[in-house]
């Protein structure tokens, strides 16, 4: 296929099967096939692949209100990602919005990068 065909065709097949094309890189990184060893695409295939092992799929009608960040959903574990960046100089309480409805936050450090899969309570309004 060559480096570019085959990590475009693994970059697709990871969003539906990720442990499948993490074993067919580990494989191609064997046998030093360039599907797995180019410097150009073969690292983010590699990212990406063990990102959505982890991680799960992309939930697009979520986000936060940091704007460095992405919610995931692992249906193999049944569990939530958060991952969130702060780039600034104080602790932030990024909120957490599905379909614009705020469902809680996650305490994101100074200048930290974190993956929580727990939200604190959100405050819901009138209630005591």
């Amino acid at each position: 296929m060559g480096a570019g065909l085959g990590d475009d065709i693994l970059g697709y097949v990871q969003l539906f099967n990720p442990g499948w094309v993490a074993s067919q890189l580990d494989m191609y990184w064997a046998s030093g096939d360039p599907i797995a060893t180019d410097n150009a695409v073969a690292g983010l295939t590699y990212y990406n692949t063990h990102a959505n092992r982890l991680l799960g799929s992309i939930l697009w009608n979520w986000h936060a209100s940091l704007p460095c960040s992405q919610i995931y959903y692992n249906s193999n574990r049944l569990e939530y990602s958060y991952a969130i960046y702060n780039p600034g100089s104080t602790y932030q309480l990024a909120n957490i919005y599905s379909n614009n409805v705020v469902l809680g936050q996650v305490l994101v450090g100074p200048g930290a990068l974190v993956r929580a899969t727990n939200l604190l309570t959100a405050a819901v309004p009138g209630s005591k």
